[in-house]
């Protein structure tokens, strides 16, 4: 069966089958919150690139951040990376088809990735997230995490239209394991590639202004270059 006759039905089977191996029960160093407050489940996986070693999975988007983190290859080139992530996200999109069709007009589900590159191109690493998408209360907990994992999520202001909080962004899933991977690669030259599209129509999105602010203290922090390959939103 594939993604797209699958829909909603091949989904939590693919989560089950491919966390199968190495998943726990939610408890310390995996994650810092192991009881969600809405008493649903949550699960802990081990996550090197995070700062606390590991990752709470929280919903069927989180789910598939860990899922991803496990099966994308290392040392692939840009255009590799970028090849697999434009099959996979037509693939979930055609998945995902009902959901996304339901979705309010003013709310635009993201997907996106960042490939991490050393100079002159020897070493490299991907990470693919999600916007965060579930019930308001299990979307508090996910930001409440991301935050965790990386704080400078409580840095910028909120949305200019009071909406989006700090963290909500597919990007800021993945700015988590920059400081890992740049302490990985010390004394590296590391660029760091981005890419997020639209789930709905597949168009890509620049960064907002709060994950531009975030990835350019993270750049001076740890000493990076950075490239948004989506064309910067006006603001």
């Amino acid at each position: 069966m594939s993604l797209s006759t699958a829909g909603w039905s091949g989904i939590p089977l693919l989560i089950i089958v491919s966390l199968s191996h190495g998943m726990t029960n939610a408890r310390p160093p995996y994650c810092k919150n192991p009881i969600s407050d809405n008493g649903g489940p949550v699960f802990g996986i081990p996550m090197e690139t995070i700062e606390d070693g590991g990752y709470a999975i929280r919903s069927t988007f989180t789910a598939l951040h860990a899922i991803l983190q496990h099966c994308l290859p290392e040392n692939q080139t840009i255009r590799q990376y970028l090849s697999t992530f434009l099959l996979f996200a037509t693939l979930l999109k055609r998945a995902f088809g009902p959901f996304l069709e339901n979705c309010p007009e003013n709310i635009n589900p993201k997907i996106a990735i960042l490939i991490c590159c050393d100079y002159p191109f020897r070493l490299s690493k991907a990470f693919i997230g999600f916007s965060v998408i579930a019930l308001r209360r299990v979307k508090d907990e996910i930001i409440r995490d991301r935050r965790e994992n990386l704080p400078d999520l409580c840095d910028p202001p909120m949305a200019r239209d009071g909406y989006w909080e700090p963290g909500n962004c597919a990007e800021a899933e993945t700015f988590a394991h920059l400081r890992k991977m740049a302490n990985k690669w010390k004394g590296r030259e590391m660029l760091v590639v981005s890419l997020a599209l639209d789930m709905k129509t597949l168009e890509p999105c620049g960064f907002c202004y709060q994950c531009r602010y975030v990835i350019r203290k993270l750049s001076k922090e740890c000493h990076f270059v950075w490239l948004d390959l989506a064309p910067p939103r006006i603001s």
